[in-house]
């Protein structure tokens, strides 16, 4: 398999997979803001607006995926990058609060506003001015051109771009040899070579009879209000690590099997389809950069409800093993060839979601400034059943997603409370015999 190069088209790129995806899923509800990812922060102090407005820029020139806009081509999807002195690139917004438009307001309105794809570079980065003298900070990414990790990505680079300027100083930013487009031009070439033929062999036979949801408790309803309830976990990040090295696996694998576990306690479902987000980035250049790199892996999990604790996640493990070593092929790729005999939209085999993340960075590093991550608001869901184990601070937390006019929030709590006291038996367990 070779390795990710520069491509010779540096102003167009093919769309990968999930792109694909993510245009079908948004062109279906385009009113909705569902694939927006976004995150807003106060700031207090003395602030540098056109500093922040270069850095701002800066940024934008640096990662190509900030200046992408994704477009059809007859039948083909592809990426079109703007070059980075493009009147139509992200430019830092500047707001100011009204009595018709307070901060939280103006927060939501920022997370909720739909893109329109084809028109536009799917990037909104904005500055609102408050009446009290402090500021608000909002940045919003669509989806078909950033992740989780992206989104980190970015905002670590903000901030080392202003504390480099507030230093006069070049900033210290990883190099970027190749980048997203890079990346999706690769695997395109790839795949039309049959580089991924095993890979995507491995799926078929996965799941092929595979359920196509795990049953929930689901009140049918067309409303895709959010809400989240956020759980303390009561085991630190250090003490789920050392439980995964005493069972030579990941604490990801540890959390999973738990909630596999606690979650065929109260649906009575052994035979699980739980989707998870692989970070996808093949190669070391890559780490660092933005783009919709993600990749969507499904695990079918076959837990008996007899087994221990520890049994479970040996079993968690074996299943994880496969799935991770052929994640280059995402499932949205088996859906897309057919394989599988279902539709590709709406996509099956997801309505559950479990991953173990680090959380967003709190705060900008901007010298100065007295900086705090604030709520957005307006957030909705795709999935029946978002659940993330949260990294922050050593500590962890448990944040379930879901819309309740479809699962009732006793369900919910239910399921947090099976969870967590399976994780804290389970580690107390291995402590003890340590």
């Amino acid at each position: 398999m070779s390795v990710v190069s520069r491509r010779l088209d540096l102003r167009r790129a093919p769309s990968t997979v999930g792109q694909r995806k993510d245009w079908r899923a948004h062109y279906n509800r385009p009113d909705s803001s569902f694939l927006n990812l976004a995150v807003g922060y106060s700031l207090s102090g003395p602030l540098d607006e056109d500093g922040l407005s270069a850095a701002v820029d800066q940024l934008v020139g640096r990662h190509e995926a900030l200046r992408t806009r994704v477009s059809g081509d007859g039948d083909e999807l592809i990426q079109v990058i703007e070059p980075h002195d493009s009147a139509h690139r992200p430019r830092l917004e500047l707001d100011i609060e009204t009595e018709s438009m307070s901060g939280q307001n103006w927060l939501s309105a920022m997370a909720t506003r739909p893109f329109d794809l084809s028109a536009e570079v799917p990037v909104r980065i904005g500055l609102l001015a408050k009446r009290s003298g402090d500021r608000l900070l909002a940045i919003v990414m669509h989806h078909i051109i950033s992740d989780h990790i992206s989104f980190t990505n970015a905002i670590e680079d903000l901030s080392e771009i202003m504390t480099a300027r507030n230093a006069q100083r070049e900033p210290d930013l990883a190099d970027l040899r190749v980048q997203f487009p890079d990346y999706a031009a690769w695997y395109n070439d790839q795949e039309r070579a049959g580089a991924f033929d095993g890979e995507f062999r491995y799926w078929q036979r996965c799941l092929v009879g595979a359920l196509e949801a795990t049953i929930l408790p689901i009140r049918r309803s067309a409303s895709p209000e959010a809400a989240t309830e956020v759980c303390p976990i009561p085991v630190s990040v250090a003490q789920l690590a050392a439980a995964a090295r005493q069972l030579r696996t990941t604490p990801y694998i540890v959390a999973l099997a738990m909630f596999s576990q606690a979650l065929g306690e109260l649906t009575g479902a052994s035979d699980q389809v739980i989707s998870t987000a692989t970070a996808n980035r093949p190669t070391p250049a890559l780490r660092r950069g933005v783009g919709r790199f993600v990749n969507l892996t499904i695990l079918r999990l076959q837990i008996p409800k007899t087994a221990s604790l520890t049994r479970a996640v040996a079993l968690a493990h074996e299943v994880a093993a496969g799935a991770f070593v052929n994640a280059v092929v995402p499932l949205d790729a088996v859906l897309e060839r057919g394989l599988l005999g279902v539709p590709t939209s709406p996509i099956p085999y997801a309505n559950i979601a479990f991953q173990l993340l680090d959380e967003v960075p709190e705060s900008l590093a901007i010298p100065g400034l007295a900086v705090r991550q604030v709520p957005m608001g307006g957030s909705t869901i795709r999935r029946d059943l978002n659940v993330t184990v949260a990294r922050a601070s050593g500590q962890l937390a448990l944040h379930l997603s879901y819309r309740p006019a479809s699962i009732d929030p006793d369900w919910i709590s239910a399921l947090a409370g099976a969870f967590t006291d399976r994780l804290r038996r389970l580690v107390g367990t291995l402590g003890e015999a340590a």
